[in-house]
């Protein structure tokens, strides 16, 4: 099988080639390749826990071959979007300026809040109850000056067009990852009257580093989020994944 010809590769090799063989006019070789690829790391009948190795196999065939931090500072570069939005759940450390919120429920990211001057204002960190999302870039939540200075004026018009082949890999292996996580669900139902189906709290936390991947690919901004608002939201594709019939 071409897959076990792939899987001896080493992963910054196999999907710097795959991504090559995709960008070529006639890429029908490339997209078998990748299908057998995915067919065998995100196959949910491999074992009753999800495959480590499949999520890492993830991370390099949507960085084409570089670097998964890489990949994410470039794709950052490309971000259009004017808000930060960020969501978070309970515990998550965030932050509110008194100073600079027009509404009293204003809240900030981390990432955001570091990255603007909020040098003698009234401030506070705080640990979040029932979740919530980052406010920053919203002017009708805070005052402009507040903003980060990845947010601060930032216009669509002001951000370069995202290179084409630059989400290609993510637009053709985030929908199989996504599926893959549904499955898991669905087998990790349990039945109170079954006494050998999964239990669905320990396949939550065994798919803790996969969800926490998805989390971390909404931190990249408008650009990677576009891509996952079009698969989530694809009908079609969404149908074609559940029945096993999905066609890159």
């Amino acid at each position: 099988m071409m897959a076990a010809l792939l899987l001896r590769r080493d992963k910054r090799s196999t999907a710097a080639h795959l991504k090559a063989d995709l960008q070529r006019a006639d890429n029908s070789s490339g997209l078998r390749q990748l299908r057998e690829l995915l067919d065998t790391v995100l196959d949910p009948q491999r074992g009753s826990d999800p495959d480590p190795e499949g999520l890492d196999w993830c991370k390099w065939l949507l960085a084409g071959g570089d670097a998964f931090d890489e990949f994410c500072r470039t794709v950052r570069s490309y971000d259009n979007a004017t808000l930060c939005g960020l969501v978070w759940t309970a515990n998550f450390v965030a932050y509110r300026c008194r100073t600079c919120g027009i509404s009293p429920c204003m809240s900030l990211c981390a990432e955001c809040f570091n990255n603007s001057d909020h040098t003698g204002h009234d401030f506070n960190m705080f640990r979040s109850q029932a979740g919530g999302a980052c406010d920053c870039g919203d002017g009708n939540v805070m005052k402009e000056s507040g903003f980060c200075s990845r947010h601060r004026l930032k216009t669509g018009e002001n951000v370069p067009s995202v290179p084409w082949d630059l989400l290609l890999m993510s637009e053709m292996v985030l929908p199989r990852f996504i599926i893959t996580i549904i499955q898991y669900l669905r087998d990790g139902y349990t039945e109170p009257e079954s006494a050998t189906d999964r239990d669905l709290q320990k396949v939550l936390q065994q798919l803790e580093p996969h969800i926490s991947f998805l989390e971390e690919l909404t931190k990249m901004g408008g650009a990677m989020r576009t891509v996952l608002t079009k698969i989530l939201t694809n009908q079609q594709t969404f149908k074609e994944l559940s029945m096993g019939e999905y066609e890159m």
